[in-house]
């Protein structure tokens, strides 16, 4: 096939590719909703706030991101804080629980 022909095969056929296949590395754990959240997510099929539980280190852009991108949701505002881990006493003796962020994100409703 000489190079115009394939310039214009290529043009009259549409490229199917692969979407990109996400797979996050994230630990994005979800709380339990409050009765509020979860009395409108039985009403109305959503909730306009949800609580999630992810590593200290994690930016409210990354949160965002995996949230959007990944699961297809409309995020409106997120807000995070910082717990550091409770301190336990044990048999063997002290020791620290892992620290922790709290995300609260907001969801823009659905169209």
């Amino acid at each position: 096939m000489s190079g115009t022909a394939r310039k214009v095969v290529q043009k009259a056929l549409p490229r199917f590719r692969r979407l990109p296949t996400l797979f996050p590395n994230f630990d994005l754990r979800l709380l339990p909703l409050s009765e509020e959240s979860a009395k409108q997510l039985e009403t109305e099929g959503w909730c306009k706030e949800a609580v999630f539980r992810t590593r200290p280190n994690a930016s409210k852009q990354e949160i965002r991101g995996i949230l959007e991108g990944v699961y297809g949701l409309n995020v409106a505002s997120v807000h995070t804080i910082n717990y550091e881990g409770k301190k336990k006493e044990g048999r063997s003796g002290p020791y620290r629980r892992v620290d922790w962020k709290k995300a609260h994100v907001t969801f823009k409703k659905p169209e």
